[in-house]
């Protein structure tokens, strides 16, 4: 009794050293994290500061500049360049304290180039209040409006970023708080397991004497519970659902169950005394009988599977569960029908057959589709070797031939310039085939990136407002105040509006092309829309539909049927917008005309 006893003190004694030592871990980690979170904290209350003395320094140089605009004090003007270098020095000093947190200092990259343009525009204030134009130019130019934008933008991205970040104050006094409970709490916790274990020490030293009384007892009953256990085995043996026998050391049966006599088919009578690998199958029993052998001698497993023959002339697959003891010179058997096992088995045989045959088939089907891939990609390259080329030749032989003088006769103009626009749009429609084609297979890397919309929109309006221009059309915007930021790919997102644009432009004969857009903020969306006035009777949502060849009576004012580089642009207009998160389609006018509707994905902080 000592040894089982000394066992379980030394277990219970390491088992509480390990609690404690868990919760001594637990406690170091917490402090750990109190530490770095008190780090992260001081952090984000120095650019909740810096943040805050930034928007005063840029509060008062717009103060100061005002104030000499008005009263041309000098004064006024030294105050608001000390003010401009503070605000140049809070903004180098934000970047270097807010680097760890990228979501703000891509806001901060972003911040200091509005406010470059926006002491860009008091610069060109003060400038005219110097100049000629004095009070009266610099109020025209406030009636321009772009001051007033640009400050509003300032100051929404001001407050975007001080909102994030003391979103970020609190999650870390949150954590520090969290960070204290748990350590006082582990505290507590180690408290309570000291005690616990000295407890434990005085139960088992009251316990001790106890133990040795009953080995007294059951050493004095020893002789009784041998008899017991000898009845319960007996008993066991012969209720057990399992049929059991007994072997001599020279494989004959000695004893069998109830349960055998089920399994077998065989009476006790019958069996007992004859060998047990007589209704083995044939084939079975020469390694029926080795296996016994080994299991005698010792050197085999202790489990082992043959076939029976019942009494009734059936097959029963065995299962033996064998142990040999050499005091009684017999072998105890436990055999089990297993037959339901081996049918299983087979079944799932078949099935792994069945299943590498079908992954042999995938595998020829996967290797077909990368064939078809790679045709797909040589296709692209031959229609790029084939067109492109041809197409940039003849688009640039039609614009020497237009603007040489002396060599192109003036009633071969006109012709040359509709030769020109038909090149362009031959080009215009290669490049979108290529670049659709690049799209299926997968071979154009987008750039998520946040960008201004604003400004895009803006910067695209002003670029296609000529064209408008020479059409005599009007081309107004309707743009949010807070439009905020969007995720995509910059450079084609410009694309896109081009395309969307001046095909607006060049379907509408008189009137007026618009562009509107405001942010959707329960979809998470900036939602872009551009009106046309064409005189269109389809649908326009068939404008994106697969291209199919035009009827005869489709054909245009040259007499030949539109071409499908239009269509092909949409077509790629709608799958870069789906790439980058987003969606296009069109519908018809309120009144009349068509509008292009295109959606992408804001870019907004989640503290």
């Amino acid at each position: 009794m000592k040894r089982p006893f000394q066992h379980a003190a030394l277990a219970a004694i390491g088992l509480a050293l390990a609690f404690l030592a868990g919760f001594g871990l637990f406690a170091w980690q917490s402090a750990a994290r109190l530490s770095a979170d008190g780090a992260n904290l001081a952090r984000v209350q120095r650019v909740l500061a810096l943040l805050a003395t930034l928007q005063a320094s840029t509060y008062e140089a717009e103060s100061h500049m005002r104030g000499h605009v008005l009263t041309g004090d000098p004064a006024l003007l030294d105050s608001y360049r000390r003010a401009k270098d503070g605000v140049d020095a809070r903004l180098a000093e934000l970047r270097s304290t807010d680097a760890p947190s990228v979501e703000r200092y891509e806001r901060l990259i972003a911040l200091g180039a509005l406010l470059g343009r926006r002491f860009e525009g008091m610069a060109e204030a003060i400038a005219l209040r110097g100049g000629r134009g004095g009070l009266a130019a610099v109020a025209a130019w406030e009636a321009t409006g772009e001051g007033r934008r640009l400050d509003e933008r300032v100051r929404a991205a001001l407050t975007e970023l001080q909102l994030h970040a003391e979103g970020e104050r609190q999650a870390s006094q949150t954590r520090i708080t969290n960070s204290v409970n748990q350590a006082q709490g582990a505290a507590l916790a180690c408290s309570l397991a000291a005690m616990g274990i000295a407890g434990f020490a005085l139960w088992r030293l009251q316990t001790v004497s106890a133990a040795l009384r009953r080995a007294r007892n059951e050493t004095v009953d020893s002789t009784m519970g041998e008899r017991r256990a000898d009845s319960e085995w007996q008993r066991l043996f012969e209720l057990a659902l399992d049929a059991a026998c007994l072997l001599d050391d020279e494989g004959r049966i000695t004893r069998i169950s109830a349960g055998g006599e089920r399994l077998w088919g065989w009476s006790a009578q019958e069996l007992t005394g004859r060998p047990a690998i007589e209704h083995a199958l044939p084939e079975d029993q020469r390694r029926t009988e080795a296996q016994l052998a080994a299991i005698t001698r010792g050197t085999a497993a202790q489990v082992l599977r043959n076939r029976w023959r019942r009494k009734d002339g059936s097959v029963v697959h065995l299962q033996w569960a064998a142990q040999w003891s050499p005091q009684d010179r017999s072998m105890v058997c436990v055999v089990r029908d297993i037959s339901d096992s081996e049918r299983l088995r087979t079944a799932v045989s078949r099935q792994v057959e069945a299943l590498k045959s079908g992954r042999a088939e995938l595998e020829q089907a996967v290797e077909r589709a990368d064939a078809a891939e790679r045709l797909q990609a040589a296709f692209v390259a031959a229609v790029e070797l084939a067109l492109r080329l041809p197409a940039a030749t003849l688009l640039a032989r039609a614009g020497v031939l237009l603007h040489d003088d002396g060599a192109t006769p003036p009633r071969q103009r006109v012709p040359l310039a509709a030769l020109q626009a038909q090149a362009e749009r031959l080009n215009e429609a290669v490049l979108d085939v290529l670049e659709y084609g690049a799209l299926e297979a997968d071979r154009v890397a987008l750039v998520h990136e946040a960008f201004d919309v604003w400004e895009v929109l803006n910067e695209t309006a002003t670029r296609l407002r000529p064209e408008a221009e020479r059409k005599g059309l009007g081309l107004a915007l309707q743009l949010a105040d807070d439009l905020g930021y969007a995720r995509g790919d910059t450079r084609r997102v410009e694309r896109l509006l081009r395309k969307l644009l001046h095909e607006a432009i060049a379907a509408t004969a008189h009137g007026t092309v618009a562009l509107h857009a405001k942010k959707q903020v329960r979809e998470g969306n900036i939602l872009i829309e551009v009106h046309d006035e064409a005189e269109a009777t389809d649908d326009p949502a068939a404008l994106f539909a697969p291209l199919l060849p035009a009827p005869d009576h489709a054909a245009g004012p040259s007499g030949t049927a539109p071409g499908p580089g239009l269509s092909v642009g949409l077509m790629l207009s709608q799958k870069l917008a789906q790439k980058m998160g987003g969606s296009l389609a069109a519908r018809a006018g309120s009144e009349r005309g068509r509008v292009f509707v295109l959606t992408l994905p804001t870019d907004e902080f989640k503290p």
